[in-house]
C-alpha cells in the first residue's frame, strides 16, 4: 500500500459519508414535512383553511376547498403540481384567504388515495409530487 492508495481510499471514504450525509437530510427533510401536514391537519394546531372550510364559489354559493379544488380539475390541463392547483385556485377564487401549500397538498394527496387523480411522481423535500386527472374526468 501506497500514498496513492491511501488518499483514493480517503477519497472513497469521504464520498461515501457525503452520500450518506444527503440521505440523511432528505430524510429528515421528509420526516419534517409529514410533522407539518399532521400539524397542518390538527383543527386545534392550524390557522390554515382545513379542506372543510366553507368558501365562497364562482357562482357566489358556499363551497368546501376540497369543493373548490375538484372544480378546477378540468381546468389543468396535462401533468400539475399543487403550485398550479395554488395558482388556478387564486385566479378562480379571487376572495380566498391566503392558501396554505401544506393545505392544498393534503387535498391532492385526499384526491389521489381517492383514486380521483393520478400520481405521475411522488415528491420528496422541495420538490412537489406530479399528478394527472384520471382519464375519466
Amino acid at each position: 500500500m501506497n500514498v496513492k492508495d491511501l488518499e483514493k481510499m480517503r477519497e472513497q471514504i469521504k464520498a461515501l459519508y457525503k452520500k450518506k450525509r444527503e440521505e440523511l437530510d432528505a430524510q429528515e427533510a421528509a420526516a419534517l414535512q409529514s410533522l407539518d401536514v399532521l400539524e397542518k391537519l390538527s383543527p386545534e394546531l392550524s390557522p390554515t383553511i382545513p379542506s372543510t372550510t366553507l368558501v365562497s364559489t364562482e357562482n357566489g354559493k358556499s363551497g368546501t376547498l376540497i369543493d373548490a379544488v375538484k372544480s378546477i380539475l378540468p381546468d389543468l390541463i396535462g401533468p400539475f403540481d399543487i403550485n398550479n392547483v395554488i395558482s388556478l385556485l387564486e385566479q378562480k377564487y379571487s376572495d380566498l384567504p391566503r392558501l396554505n401549500p401544506t393545505s392544498i397538498s393534503g387535498i391532492l394527496r385526499e384526491l389521489y388515495e381517492a383514486d380521483v387523480i393520478e400520481r405521475l411522481e411522488k415528491g420528496q423535500g422541495k420538490r412537489p409530487s406530479i399528478y394527472k386527472l384520471k382519464a375519466s374526468l
